[in-house]
């Protein structure tokens, strides 16, 4: 590797690098302008965040307006039918904010004054009142109209009941909801009302007997509702079919039958909620099969599995002749992916609306089980008022990510910033002043280079003489070569000639220039000057012998042929010449002339004013060499 490589390496090493951080700089302004605009936009939308909330609200809240007003009416109305006593009753839905959340509270009017139902009420109202709710939500949702009601009635005094009752089918019937109504009331209570299906024990045996059914024309039947219930091995209900009406179906029977069983094992099939509690003594599993819709079966079987890691619920989906039309699933706790699109059951809200426990008869009103915020988004359900619902909560959405990305925005920022200061120096250089730096730098090299390829002419030279200097003087013979071609040896002595002066040229260069700091050739001391002097008076006696020889044929053996000497007298002379083209740089060197003078001075005390070529003297006159 040549010694200049690295510093050719560094010239374009340094234009690569100014190009890039240019280039780097446009980038990080265009970063720049971005982050700064993405963080103005999401400053913007953070400071208008209340205004834009309370304005989603109003228009909410003027939307429900009417709806509001409707749902007050039904439930005030509810109250009236069955507390004959509270004609005055006026049902208030009371609207607030929890932590930017639109919340609902059901209260009655107190003279003007709202009192909290749940907080300031209880026994009959509540439960009254949880039920026209949990009616107007179902239908609202889009769930299947089915709900499960177990001791709805448990609050209501005694000889309120067949008023509750009432109300209970009249719903049912004018909303299209299908009702199953647990009861440990007498079955007389619900004559005319509903269908009336009694748990019997006969020989130890759960049996359900159809007492009453409720005639219906074919077109009143729900067409979404749910045919029958069969249940296996559950509790006391070794193998029980409960057939269903379309409308309300009561279960009633003496304690401790399985009434409660039932609804909470079919809530089971519908959350996956088994437990071995449901399991029958002695069996392996339970199972409980729902008929829906056209005869579709949905299948839910729980398993008593000693090991807790084995598969304990299974799921299967078949038609009226018994094929599967969805893939069984087994899971511990979850449901079949499927199961949406055919028992249309879910949670909505996180509220269980299509099940209503005889532990939370008013559920709907019981903070624990339905907080005012759920209540809010339960009744915006299939109104006008739930887009705004949902606009509320994409805001809320956007003010999380607005914040999120002015955090970001502000990291970025920062960090384009200091990569900017660290650029800008190099960026804020006038090419005018670094375009000739680095042309400067070009020339300078390009300079060295020349007299990197004159110094290896130099080395080049010196090894031939050394090579004829080493040629015994009886290694010449004479054959048959014409003499003529021995003309190039006049060459090599005009050779030994510009070499001197080339020498001392060098050695002039090499002491005035050792300052540059660009310079590879480094002066030369006295001594090896007086050294390369000797050496050319001996190659000079041996040039001049070989002029002597008399015309005739003359070999050379193991001597440079004549080719070459002519080709580096040749080359010598190119290189003198491009040497001698620095003449223009010598002469602005002129105040180094005394110190030339001084070098000159001592070397003519070193070869004792004796010229190395030709012996003569140089004391205080011109000298040819």
């Amino acid at each position: 590797m040549s010694i200049l490589a690295p510093f050719e390496r560094d010239i374009s090493w340094l234009k690569t690098e100014y190009a890039q951080i240019n280039a780097r700089q446009s980038i990080l302004l265009e970063e720049k302008s971005r982050v700064v605009g993405d963080m103005l936009a999401a400053e913007e939308y953070l400071e208008d965040k209340a205004e834009t909330l309370h304005v989603l609200q109003a228009i909410q809240e003027e939307w429900e307006y009417e709806e509001k007003r409707e749902v007050e009416d039904l439930l005030s109305q509810l109250v009236r039918d069955i507390l004959p006593h509270r004609a005055d009753c006026k049902v208030v839905l009371q609207r607030g904010t929890y932590r930017d959340h639109t919340t609902l509270d059901v209260c009655i009017d107190n003279e003007g004054h709202p009192e909290n139902v749940w907080e300031q009420r209880g026994g009959s109202i509540n439960s009254i009142l949880s039920l026209g709710l949990q009616f107007i939500t179902l239908v609202k949702s889009g769930n299947r109209p089915f709900v499960l009601f177990d001791e709805a009635d448990k609050a209501i005094k005694e000889e309120l009941i067949p008023a509750f009752a009432k109300v209970v089918a009249e719903l049912s019937r004018t909303l299209g909801v299908q009702v199953l109504y647990v009861s440990h009331l007498d079955a007389g209570i619900f004559e005319g009302l509903a269908d009336i299906i009694s748990f019997d024990e006969v020989d130890n045996k759960v049996v359900a007997r159809h007492l009453k059914r409720h005639s219906v024309e074919k077109d009143e039947w729900i067409s979404s509702g749910v045919s029958s219930i069969r249940y296996k091995n559950m509790r006391r209900l070794q193998d029980v079919t409960l057939e269903l009406g379309p409308f309300m179906t009561v279960l009633t029977g003496t304690n401790d039958v399985g009434k409660s069983s039932a609804l909470k094992a079919f809530r089971a099939l519908a959350r996956n909620g088994g437990t071995m509690g449901l399991i029958s003594h002695g069996a392996d599993s339970m199972r409980v099969e729902a008929t829906i819709d056209d005869g579709s079966v949905l299948a839910y079987e729980y398993f008593r599995g000693k090991n807790k890691a084995k598969v304990k619920a299974t799921y299967t989906m078949t038609d009226a002749s018994g094929t599967d039309i969805e893939e069984p699933h087994n899971g511990k706790e979850s449901l079949p992916p499927w199961m949406d699109d055919y028992l249309a059951m879910p949670l909505v809200a996180g509220v269980d609306i299509n099940f209503c426990s005889q532990n939370h008869p008013a559920q709907m009103l019981d903070n624990k089980c339905c907080s005012p915020t759920q209540r809010a988004k339960l009744l915006s359900i299939g109104s006008e008022a739930a887009k705004v619902v949902d606009m509320i909560g994409q805001h809320r959405a956007n003010v999380t990510a607005h914040t999120k990305a002015q955090n970001e925005t502000k990291r970025s920022l920062s960090r384009v910033k200091n990569e900017l200061n660290i650029v800008r120096p190099v960026c804020d250089l006038d090419p005018a002043e670094f375009d000739p730096v680095l042309k400067k730098l070009e020339q300078d090299y390009d300079f060295v280079t020349q007299l990197n390829a004159v110094g290896s002419e130099m080395v080049k030279l010196q090894e031939m003489i050394t090579l004829l200097e080493t040629l015994p003087e009886d290694s010449i013979e004479l054959q048959k070569v014409d003499v003529a071609n021995i003309s190039s040896i006049s060459a090599l002595n005009d050779l030994a000639d510009e070499m001197g002066q080339t020498t001392g040229m060098l050695q002039i260069y090499s002491q005035v220039e050792c300052e540059d700091p660009l310079s590879l050739t480094k002066p030369r001391d006295n001594a090896e000057f007086v050294s390369i002097g000797r050496q050319m008076v001996s190659s000079l006696s041996l040039i001049q012998a070989l002029e002597s020889l008399p015309e005739g044929r003359v070999e050379l053996r193991e001597v440079v042929h004549s080719e070459g000497v002519d080709a580096l007298a040749k080359s010598l002379s190119e290189a003198t010449k491009a040497i001698r083209g620095t003449s223009g740089r010598l002469a602005a060197m002129e105040q180094q002339q005394s110190q030339i003078k001084v070098n000159i001075a001592s070397l003519l005390e070193e070869v004792g004013d004796v010229c190395p070529f030709c012996k003569g003297s140089m004391n205080g006159e011109k000298h040819a060499h």
